[in-house]
């Protein structure tokens, strides 16, 4: 940031101190809440459709989650087996020793080693070894966790390989049983704590399975804890990518991990994972909702504009209350990347138009082929089926219905998600929301959280006719008062939900104080 934009940031902070600034946002947000804490509340109570109930597990997800183990667990395996070839081979010798014994970590930093460690313990060995990386840096963590046995006893890696052979066996046996891996999905570990299970856990591991497993307490918390690390250093070496369902993300979610510690479960079938990386390429993960850089939409002037040219203040086509179309202008825009690329679902209409969009941006959609605009209710476009029904601007610029006949998957470029004043856009010719998941994703429903962010944007707006498009834009792009508001509310150490909340309040009112500001100063 220059040293302009510096210098508005702090009188910009100093004016937070202004009463008349909360007390109004204060006001905006609880007529927001009031509104819709009803309505969430019940969303909240009702059991999603097609998914397992608490505590259970489909077919399906067990089967998936068994692979999972198996795949993770063999990996480990492998991993560790190398370990001991390498120490049965050269431990003994006086450099490797020396070599091995100097490994460390730097503050800050969580990995031991780096490809310069590998190069230096060829050197000693005096011939290249069969070890890569990553099989060295989990055998380190595994010793730096103490998994398997006290430091005390850790002669090599053959207890571990052992035991995890055991695991390895157990699960054949038994299979891809729904009621032993729910139990499974359940284990962890206590604040504090520092076993993953108990006797009690592995009673029922085995009353689920209807039979002794024939494993002991040990082997089972050496096996959970070298997943578990496992999982650890997946998520400080992959760069941005989704896992899948893993063992600490109830279906349908995914995990989506950056190179940081930490992990975030994106909900959905398909979600577009992303991260945000900083100078020393660190990266922390998100999930993206959005539209695609080539995404049209109908601008008032009769033309037709690609999301990558879109700026505020542009009027673009939406649908009004009554279901006619009309032009609203762009206030903000919480996502524009042009150089990014992800995943998106296109729905294909039976009317022949198509929408590309993100798993987790809302649409609206009904059921009924002959459905009126007032009786839509949004849903994340993951949550779309074929059969169900959306709207297109139609004839005599009406919102009309039409089934979806197709639905596929494709990577597109680009990441651009414009709000509109009255909250919804035309894209492609098809009604979708100016909304997409944020804090409440997995909280209430698709239709409460549209509810509850277009009230919550209610100061945003105000400010917006204050201002203008110009300095709005200044504002929310060039202060970077959107990026900070994303950044928080995806950052691992904002996985409350309380934190999720007051990171998007504070990028709010950020906007709201900046704006006003900025009126303040250029009507004195």
């Amino acid at each position: 940031m220059n040293m302009s934009g510096t210098a508005k940031m702090v009188g910009l902070f100093r004016w937070l101190s202004s009463r008349s600034a909360l007390l109004a946002f204060g006001f905006a947000l609880l007529s927001a809440v009031r509104v819709t804490t009803a309505a969430g509340v019940a969303d909240a109570a009702q059991p999603s459709p097609g998914l397992p109930a608490p505590g259970t597990l489909s077919d399906a997800a067990a089967q998936a989650l068994h692979a999972e183990l198996v795949q993770q667990l063999n990996q480990i395996q492998l991993s560790v087996q190398k370990c001991d070839v390498f120490l049965a081979r050269f431990g003994n010798r006086p450099a490797v020793a020396t070599a091995l014994q100097q490994i460390q970590t730097r503050a800050g930093r969580t990995l031991f080693t780096s490809p310069a460690t590998i190069t230096e313990l060829e050197q000693a060995a005096g011939e290249p070894i069969q070890l890569g990386q990553r099989d060295l840096e989990l055998c380190l963590q595994l010793r730096d966790r103490n998994v398997g046995a006290p430091p005390s006893s850790q002669k090599d890696f053959s207890a571990i390989d052992t035991r995890l052979g055991k695991c390895l066996s157990t699960l054949q046996q038994i299979g891809p049983n729904p009621a032993v891996l729910a139990e499974v999905r359940l284990l962890s570990r206590q604040l504090g704590g520092n076993t993953f299970t108990s006797r009690a856990d592995l009673d029922a591991l085995e009353q689920a399975a209807g039979r002794d497993l024939g494993l002991s307490l040990r082997e089972l918390e050496t096996c959970v804890d070298a997943y578990d690390t496992q999982a650890a250093l997946t998520a400080l070496t992959s760069a941005g990518v989704s896992l899948g369902s893993a063992i600490n993300c109830p279906p349908p979610g995914e995990l989506c991990q950056g190179t940081e510690p930490g992990q975030i479960c994106c909900t959905g079938a398909l979600n577009v994972c992303a991260q945000a990386c900083d100078d020393e390429g660190d990266c922390e993960p998100y999930c993206e909702p959005c539209f695609p850089s080539d995404a049209t939409v109908s601008m008032q002037d009769r033309s037709t504009r690609r999301m990558a040219d879109l700026k505020i203040g542009d009027r673009v086509a939406v649908i009004r209350p009554d279901g006619s179309r009309g032009f609203e202008d762009i206030y903000l825009f919480t996502h524009k990347d042009q150089m990014a690329a992800a995943a998106y679902i296109t729905l294909t209409l039976e009317s022949g138009r198509k929408l590309t969009l993100s798993p987790r941006h809302f649409i609206p959609v009904a059921t009924d082929r002959g459905a009126r605009w007032q009786a839509r209710v949004l849903k994340g476009g993951n949550e779309v089926r074929v059969g169900d029904v959306v709207w297109f601007d139609g004839p005599n610029s009406v919102a009309t219905a039409s089934p979806v006949i197709e639905i596929t998957r494709e990577v597109r470029p680009g990441l651009y998600n414009p709000l509109t004043l009255g909250g919804t856009i035309v894209v492609d010719g098809v009604a979708a929301s100016a909304h997409s998941d944020w804090f409440l994703d997995g909280v209430v429903s698709a239709d409460t959280q549209g509810k509850v962010y277009q009230a919550m944007f209610l100061p945003v707006r105000a400010i917006y006719h204050l201002i203008g498009p110009s300095r709005m834009e200044t504002v929310t792009e060039h202060w970077g008062v959107v990026d900070f508001v994303r950044e928080a509310t995806t950052r691992s150490t904002f996985r409350g939900a309380v934190g999720w909340v007051m990171a998007g309040l504070a990028g709010v009112l950020l906007a709201l104080a900046g704006g006003l500001l900025w009126r303040r100063q250029t009507a004195t």
